[in-house]
């Protein structure tokens, strides 16, 4: 089979027996070592820290606002567009309780106001 899938599986194994043998960092430690092992067998280091997208073509080539009034485009957009929508929202409503909840912010079950980092989930969504 894939060899690929066999790493993966392994690290996953990795990872779980790192997390049962409570090792700090343990999931880091799995990311950065298969990480480093895919490198090695690809031949496929990184050329620089950083690397900027750059776009082909204009922007204005790719969006079009027709296309939300077209009913053939809309029947596939308007269902993906709420998924995601509803995705983020539980993703961020998560990640704010579970972490009022470490910080012991929680007081009987509910966390603390939250319109914070919804604004910034839509601030860097839009950058």
């Amino acid at each position: 089979t894939d060899w690929k899938l066999q790493v993966c599986l392994l690290g996953l194994i990795l990872v779980g027996t790192l997390i049962i043998h409570d090792v700090k960092g343990g999931i880091l430690i799995c990311i950065a070592s298969l990480t480093l092992f895919f490198w090695q067998v690809q031949d496929s280091y990184p050329q620089q820290w950083v690397e900027l997208p750059t776009i082909q073509t204009p922007i204005s080539e790719k969006i079009s606002l027709g296309s939300l009034f077209d009913g053939e485009i809309a029947g596939v957009m308007y269902p993906a567009v709420a998924a995601f929508l509803i995705i983020c929202i539980f993703d961020i409503s998560g990640v704010i309780f579970g972490l009022s909840s470490l910080a012991g912010l929680t007081h009987d079950g509910e966390s603390p106001p939250s319109l914070w980092p919804f604004l910034g989930s839509v601030a860097g969504t839009i950058i």
